[in-house]
């Protein structure tokens, strides 16, 4: 039977030695060659080497905003890992279960009492084509592709460049297996015959989150990046390590995060853009050289890709429970600019925006990321890099009369002072930690530090006055129930609202990407029109205790909260809001 469709979830879950991860990605990148959007999801275990893996595939005709509820189809390479991950795979009603035919299907199955389940030799076929159990996975990827109509070509050419470096004849056993995983497809007359329709063929950008950030930190001008590997950010400093040379840039692995942190102010000091990438545990560490950094008025860039925490807590799972911590955090009257994109797209707008901002305002400037962003993996249209080039800045520096008796530290009406870098004739000062009048030198004298805490906090006063808003918006005029959320949260908020409106729902939803500082004004105008709020946040209400400090909220306000580990589902967000609906 044929079955026009314009939305399919699959996943396959398996062992970390199953090619798991590998089949999600070449699924996925040859759906893009087919004019198709997608997004990948991987949840792994938390050890070094090995375990379970699971890689869910969402692919639609039109960008995807969340990694999809339900799967319409499941691949088992092996059950005994399924388990692991028994909590987080939902099989939607009439799904699809394909599983490895030598293994025996256990009982009580979380599964709907309508699920398709189909024995496949994935296994007997690798060995039988391959010679070898490796290519099983690619077995399963020629039956999913012609089960779901997917065009082999783009999955031909993503397997031949995949295993290019080992050699013509795995290239070949490769293709072979996917040939007759096709095969073995085919064989089923009951299977659907997915057509996919109004698909184009424009260029796409297949990126992770953390190689979105790379990439436009690249081309903001980060020239020095140092870092200590820590989950899920250290994609941004492997990345990093393999690019900056190519530019003649500076990638330093240091000792640790203090370390690393220190350096990249050392680099600014000396004119660098300079940045580091972490996580929660990191940035614990970081945060006593942010103080630095905001005293000595040097622009650093920090990405905060959030996980489940505190302590060690879940490195490989998603949160968004460091917002407190990166918004208030430190001691002393810290400035800091904090910026949150909210998808992979974003990622590369908000990193460029954030250097433009430590650049031109001199301070510390926080990007918040978090797991489910950073490594997930996303088709998305080509960036406009053209039009972000009017953001790619260099710092103020003095005038030849500025440099005649130079005050680094000048009181301005924007706090922000021109800046010298070694070298220049003139343009020596002090940059400590330690108060210090306009010429840099120390001092503790109360009206002088009086003044030097205003001079400092008047950038964020600028930063307010004066910059894009950075507020993502969308719904109808007249709605009485809004919705606000952050970061990554935004497109599982975005579609669930689209859904409801379908229904005849009067909704809007505001996102801001720039949380400090907060652009109070539009939205407290967007919350006064508002009988009711719901906010959505995967943390413990870390969100709504900042709005609350920030704005007047209304009446009404619930919450739709979860301490993380995964991302919302869609479902989730419907039934919110039609909870705040009904009160």
């Amino acid at each position: 039977m044929s079955e026009k469709r314009s939305d399919v979830t699959i996943a396959i879950v398996g062992s970390g030695g199953e090619g798991v991860v590998s089949a999600g990605e070449i699924l996925l990148r040859a759906a893009a060659q087919d004019g198709l959007f997608g997004m990948m999801v991987k949840s792994y275990g938390p050890q070094i080497r090995g375990g379970e893996s699971l890689a869910q595939v969402r692919l639609q005709e039109t960008p995807v905003l969340s990694q999809g509820d339900a799967l319409d189809a499941l691949v088992v390479l092996s059950w005994e890992n399924f388990f692991r991950f028994s909590t987080e795979i939902v099989v939607r009603k009439g799904g699809s279960i394909f599983h490895d035919s030598d293994e025996r299907v256990p009982e009580d199955l979380p599964f709907p009492p309508d699920t398709r389940f189909l024995a496949v030799p994935f296994l007997q076929t690798a060995k039988r084509v391959a010679g070898s159990a490796l290519t099983k996975n690619i077995v399963a990827l020629g039956f999913l592709a012609t089960w779901f109509g997917l065009p082999p070509g783009g999955f031909q050419k993503e397997i031949a460049e995949r295993f290019a470096g080992k050699g013509e004849p795995v290239v070949t056993a490769n293709l072979k297996s996917f040939e007759a995983g096709m095969a073995l497809a085919e064989a089923h007359a009951s299977r659907v015959r997915h057509r996919w329709s109004g698909v184009a063929h424009a260029p796409k950008l297949i990126l992770t989150g953390n190689e979105a950030i790379s990439l436009g930190a690249l081309f903001a001008g980060v020239r020095f990046f140092a870092g200590y590997p820590i989950t899920p950010a250290s994609e941004i400093m492997e990345w990093m390590a393999r690019e900056l040379p190519k530019v003649d840039g500076v990638f330093v692995q240091a000792e640790d995060e203090i370390a690393a942190l220190t350096m990249v102010i050392g680099a600014s000091f000396g004119g660098a853009k300079a940045m580091t990438a972490t996580s929660g545990p990191g940035l614990s560490l970081m945060t006593e050289a942010m103080g630095l950094a905001a005293m000595a008025e040097l622009p650093i860039v920090i990405v905060d890709v959030q996980r489940g925490g505190p302590s060690t807590g879940i490195p490989t799972k998603t949160s968004q429970a460091d917002l407190l911590h990166t918004v208030f955090g430190g001691h002393g009257n810290l400035p800091r600019i904090v910026l949150a994109p909210v998808d992979v797209a974003d990622a590369i707008h908000i990193i460029v925006h954030a250097f433009y901002l430590a650049e031109k305002y001199q301070l510390p400037v926080l990007v918040l990321s978090d797991q489910f962003l950073g490594q997930r993996l996303e088709v998305i249209r080509p960036v406009d890099f053209q039009a972000l080039s009017d953001q790619v800045i260099d710092r103020i520096r003095p005038s030849e009369e500025e440099l005649i008796a130079y005050r680094r530290f000048k009181i301005t009406e924007t706090g922000v002072s021109p800046i010298t870098m070694p070298g220049m004739k003139g343009g020596m000062y002090t940059a400590a930690g330690i108060e210090h009048d306009e010429m840099g030198r120390p001092t503790s004298d109360a009206d002088i530090h009086e003044k030097m805490t205003w001079k400092r906090w008047k950038k964020l006063q600028t930063v307010e006055q004066r910059e894009a808003n950075l507020l993502w918006h969308d719904g109808d005029a007249d709605a009485r129930v809004g919705i606000m959320t952050w970061g990554s949260t935004k497109g599982v908020v975005e579609e669930a609202v689209s859904r409801l409106r379908r229904e005849g729902f009067k909704l809007a939803t505001l996102v801001p990407r720039r949380l400090v500082p907060l652009p109070v004004a539009p939205i407290q105008a967007f919350l006064d029109r508002l009988q009711a709020l719901l906010v959505v946040e995967l943390s413990t209400g870390q969100f709504h205790t900042f709005l609350n400090s920030q704005l007047r909220l209304p009446d009404t306000v619930r919450l739709c909260q979860r301490a993380g580990a995964a991302p919302f589902t869609v479902g989730e967000i419907v039934n919110a809001i039609k909870e705040v609906h009904a009160a």
